[in-house]
């Protein structure tokens, strides 16, 4: 059996089996053969009418004068003619099978194109779902090129796309570190996210990224799909929650520190006051020790309160030389520093954002505390000078000093190092300076490497921002 199709143009497509003898070769037009001469028009004729003819009793080939039967098919949809010899149950056999194959190829067309159109379809719903995603979302293929982005994205960083107007810049995809980052996770083929501090557009900001590599049929990694938000707010709303942790966590510190001390140190001098009442409360020396203890629980009181109301009051921040400030110290203690032939040095000075009156209150303190144990004509030094904008102050005595291992001590409430404790003052001087200082956003320390008497240092920053109303201390 032979079997030869040939295209609605004449050209033969392919040739099987006993076909070589009457058909001619792949490519040549069946007019070379003796066969189908003159037969275009019959052709043309069956492909309009869609059915079959049979040529019989045609002599072809050597000498031998052999006759063959060939059957001419139209095979309708496919633009191909099939010219068939052989017996008859060969022919409808062959028929048969044709039109299997054109039956079966309908149905592949169709389920192609079913599943052709499915794709499109899910291909056009993801990049609506994209496109809509109320974030900076882009789908990149391996090369992380974008696939799809959604409108976020290029509002916020433009679109590449060949030909579009992005009109932004800044885009994630030009962060060399954010590139490295997409590849590893692309070669891992893991879900990722990171949060990042960048400079965009002259500002920093925060912003959290999380990328989930796509795949392809055969499982391999076709890209990533990056997702991309701004939290800069988040950021700062954490920031603040962790600031005012902390402090609560100082005001619940004080609050106990504060608990301690009235429990204690203001019972002490209670129960003295008790115990000489109950033993010699009639006598003059009795009488005059009742008066110092009370007075001295008086003045603790005092200065417990005015401790409480400098940490818990707003101020406003406004600039002032510190030199004014030592000056006005200076003035409420003149009496005493004269009388002391104390030596106030002023040296350089710097101007701060502050609150006057209680940095002068500072002072205050500091020399206060140098004229009741520096001894006979103290010399006070107070310096400062700017180191990364910080104002550095130091107030220095030729006192007796504090011994290292009671720097901390000396800043505890109602804290008395000398051995009179019936003496002057509360033991609160030093920790009043240290909270003002710490309000101010500086620190206040003992220099611990200074031996020659006390020395004193104050970090401040020399501008801040206004805190609230400003009242004077009390």
């Amino acid at each position: 059996m032979g079997l030869c199709l040939f295209g609605a143009d004449g050209r033969v497509t392919a040739t099987e089996g006993a076909a070589d003898v009457w058909a001619p070769a792949v490519g040549a037009m069946i007019d070379d053969a003796n066969l189908f001469v003159g037969m275009r028009e019959t052709f043309e004729g069956l492909r309009a009418g869609g059915g079959s003819f049979l040529l019989s009793g045609v002599s072809i080939g050597s000498g031998d004068g052999r006759a063959l039967d060939v059957r001419i098919l139209w095979v309708a949809d496919l633009e191909i003619f099939a010219a068939v010899s052989g017996t008859a149950t060969e022919r409808n056999q062959l028929q048969f099978e044709v039109s299997q194959f054109i039956r079966d190829n309908r149905l592949l067309e169709e389920r192609v194109r079913k599943q052709s159109e499915k794709i499109a379809e899910q291909a056009e719903m993801m990049a609506l779902f994209i496109r809509h995603v109320p974030a900076a979302v882009a789908m990149l293929d391996s090369n992380l090129d974008p696939m799809m982005l959604s409108q976020r994205w290029i509002e916020e960083f433009g679109d590449p796309s060949p030909g579009a107007d992005s009109g932004v810049s800044g885009s994630p995809l030009d962060m060399p570190r954010i590139g490295a980052a997409l590849r590893l996770a692309m070669d891992n083929g893991v879900t990722s996210s990171r949060v990042e501090r960048i400079s965009q557009r002259g500002a920093v900001v925060w912003k959290r990224w999380e990328q989930t590599p796509w795949r392809r049929a055969d499982r391999g990694v076709g890209g990533t799909i990056l997702y991309f938000e701004d939290v800069t707010d988040e950021i700062g709303k954490t920031a603040r929650l962790r600031s005012q942790s902390g402090e609560i966590q100082k005001i619940n510190a004080e609050l106990r520190v504060i608990g301690r001390a009235v429990t204690e140190d203001l019972l002490g001098p209670l129960r003295r006051i008790e115990a000489i009442a109950r033993a010699d409360a009639d006598s003059a020396a009795g009488l005059a020790e009742i008066a110092a203890r009370a007075a001295r629980m008086n003045g603790m009181i005092g200065a417990l309160r005015r401790y409480i109301r400098t940490s818990s009051r707003d101020f406003i921040l406004a600039p002032f030389d510190l030199g004014d400030a030592v000056e006005s110290a200076a003035a409420g203690l003149r009496q005493r520093i004269e009388a002391a032939g104390a030596r106030i040095i002023l040296r350089q000075m710097l101007v701060i954002s502050g609150d006057l009156p209680l940095m002068a209150r500072v002072f205050h303190c500091l020399i206060d505390n140098a004229l009741k144990h520096a001894g006979g004509a103290p010399i006070i030094t107070i310096d400062c000078h700017d180191e990364d904008g910080m104002a550095i102050v130091s107030v220095t005595d030729d006192g007796p000093g504090i011994a290292v291992h009671l720097h901390n001590r000396a800043f505890e409430l109602f804290s008395r190092l000398d051995a009179d404790a019936a003496g002057s003052g509360a033991g609160m001087g030093l920790a009043e300076c240290r909270k003002i200082v710490e309000l101010h956003g500086g620190t206040l320390v003992i220099d611990p490497g200074y031996e020659l008497g006390l020395r004193v240092l104050i970090n401040l920053p020399q501008h801040q921002a206004a805190r609230g109303p400003s009242q004077a201390p009390e």
